[in-house]
């Protein structure tokens, strides 16, 4: 994408998200391939050099502590200023560097990113009291909205974020974070006799993730289907909720059943569903997951995988139940195992949920379906932050 005739320049930044982290990555690759100029600031373990087009500027990830936020914010800064030009739009990923839209090192248009809702996923944190989650999520709440006020845009994920960002006054958007076919072109087919017999969840692990509901789901399963393994990746909310998982996965006899495996990256995730016959996303029904929208359903369902899901409002305002894939009561591990024994147990429908759900993904639940949606947003912007300088009258009017 051109402006003005010149090559539109995108800085991306994040301060906080792991290594190759799937949205940051597919939004600034999706950029480049568009025709953009893009550079992307990131804490990952990456070489200075051009991978898909994207120009990766790394930075050494700073330890947890009380100058961690203006070390971070002090290398963003230094590195937006010392590019050779300035970027047209700085596009950051995290709340913590929404100061960098107050204080500006570069005359560039400012975009904050709203991944997380972040003032709910303060009441997860277990090093937090208990009682002292609720009063810092509203403090959260109002500091986010305060600081975005100073951005020119803002992309939301999810419906029920936009008109929480309405108030601050800056131009709005919404991208959800479907798969990419860039990752998923070619999945491999499912036939129900050649899948190993593995079910498993790519989600994070924390308890309104329903990673203990998926555990009580297991135990059921292997009871009556003992010939069935499940495997859950190696993501863990805090050690103290991993040990808990592991006590919990002891105490019902899984430690065979149910293995642990490590991350891949995202360009290896259609690999690693090509060897499961179910995916699962267990999410609770908390006003946490109400608002959000388990970008994993959307590669389940992309890899041509029978997918099973909590029933929750914004999947199902994007999903037929019973066609795309099978919905069920959220925290009912007696429902979530019946849903996976019956695709065990009736393959046919198992084969029409696999090509249903990856109909669906192609026709209208793909990234490429939103990417569209972001360049005309980054054109608004700049259109109107141009605009807003032609209006300022120089020092010689």
């Amino acid at each position: 994408m051109e402006r003005d005739g010149n090559q539109m320049r995108i800085a991306y930044a994040t301060s906080v998200h792991p290594d190759w982290d799937v949205r940051v990555w597919k939004m600034a690759v999706s950029a480049a391939a568009s025709g953009m100029d893009v550079q992307l600031i990131c804490p990952w373990k990456v070489s200075s050099d051009v991978r898909q087009g994207v120009r990766l500027r790394p930075f050494t990830r700073f330890p947890r502590g009380r100058n961690r936020l203006f070390a971070v914010r002090r290398e963003v800064r230094g590195i937006l200023a010392g590019m050779d030009a300035p970027p047209d739009i700085v596009h950051f990923h995290d709340p913590d560097l929404l100061p960098l839209a107050s204080r500006r090192p570069t005359e560039s248009a400012y975009i904050y990113d709203v991944h997380e809702n972040f003032h709910e996923e303060v009441k997860e944190r277990d090093w937090l009291p208990r009682f002292m989650r609720s009063p810092l999520s509203v403090v959260a709440d109002r500091i986010e909205r305060r600081w975005a006020s100073r951005c020119d845009g803002i992309v939301c994920v999810v419906p029920p974020q936009l008109p929480r960002f309405e108030v601050t006054g800056a131009r709005l958007e919404m991208v959800r974070n479907f798969a990419s076919n860039s990752v998923f072109a070619c999945p491999t087919p499912f036939r129900h006799d050649r899948r190993p017999k593995v079910i498993g969840t790519t989600a994070a692990h924390y308890e309104s993730n329903g990673s203990l509901v998926f555990l009580e789901a297991a135990r059921i399963v292997a009871d009556s289907r003992p010939d069935f393994r499940f495997e859950v990746g190696d993501r863990f909310a805090s050690s103290t909720f991993r040990s808990r998982f592991l006590e919990t996965r002891t105490r019902l006899g899984l430690e065979e059943t149910v293995r642990i495996v490590p991350n891949v990256p995202a360009e290896r995730m259609p690999e690693r569903l090509a060897r499961w016959f179910i995916g699962v996303s267990s999410n609770l029904d908390d006003r946490k997951q109400r608002l959000a929208l388990p970008t994993k359903v959307f590669e389940y369902m992309a890899a041509g995988l029978p997918t099973v899901a909590s029933r929750l409002p914004l999947i199902e305002s994007l999903v037929q139940d019973g066609r795309d894939c099978l919905l069920v009561d959220p925290g009912d591990p007696d429902e979530l195992a019946g849903a996976i024994i019956g695709l065990i147990d009736d393959p046919r429908r198992a084969e029409a949920l696999s090509a249903a759900g990856r109909r669906a993904f192609e026709q209208r639940l793909n990234w490429e379906s939103e990417i569209d949606r972001l360049a005309n947003f980054y054109q608004a912007i700049l259109d109107s932050t141009a605009n807003r300088r032609s209006r300022v009258p120089s020092d010689l009017d």
